[in-house]
């Protein structure tokens, strides 16, 4: 075999491992030597890698605050600030780069409209059933990763 043989051999290796269904397991912004967990230490979100090279992913903070109006259009300057802040989804398509391994993420919406159009770059590593990128350029700054568990 080639080198080419295999390095495609590795780069379809990490499309399957990485297409499915993966609950957040940890997350955490590394930004000026601390690390913030935007999320809470306990986030809850889904990743959704579809073989088709289509993606979505929802992040949220464990405690947000229910709309005391039960009405999302009423909401109050507090309620909205702490959604806003505790949550993050987005959707797209990627793949994964054949040179280095990384997973390329073309945001075609988010919750953070700074990142719409973007292409991403996710450092990947994926062990079992976890999974766990970093992104630089983070929403407030720094460098994000989150470690993802594969659902069953």
């Amino acid at each position: 075999m080639r080198f080419s043989d295999y390095l495609a051999i590795a780069l379809l290796g990490a499309v399957v491992l990485t297409t499915g269904t993966w609950a957040l397991s940890e997350q955490w912004v590394e930004q000026g030597g601390k690390k913030i967990e935007r999320f809470g230490a306990n986030p809850k979100g889904i990743a959704i890698y579809y073989g088709n090279g289509r993606f979505a992913t929802i992040l949220l903070r464990v405690d947000l605050p229910k709309f005391v109006s039960n009405n999302a259009m009423t909401g109050t300057a507090d309620e909205y600030k702490a959604i806003v802040q505790g949550s993050n989804a987005s959707y797209g398509t990627w793949s994964v780069d054949e040179q280095d391994g990384a997973l390329i993420s073309k945001i075609e919406g988010s919750t953070f409209p700074g990142w719409d159009g973007q292409n991403q770059r996710r450092t990947l590593s994926i062990a079992g059933d976890e999974m766990k990128m970093c992104v630089s350029g983070a929403q407030i700054g720094g460098t994000a990763c989150a470690i993802w568990k594969r659902t069953k």
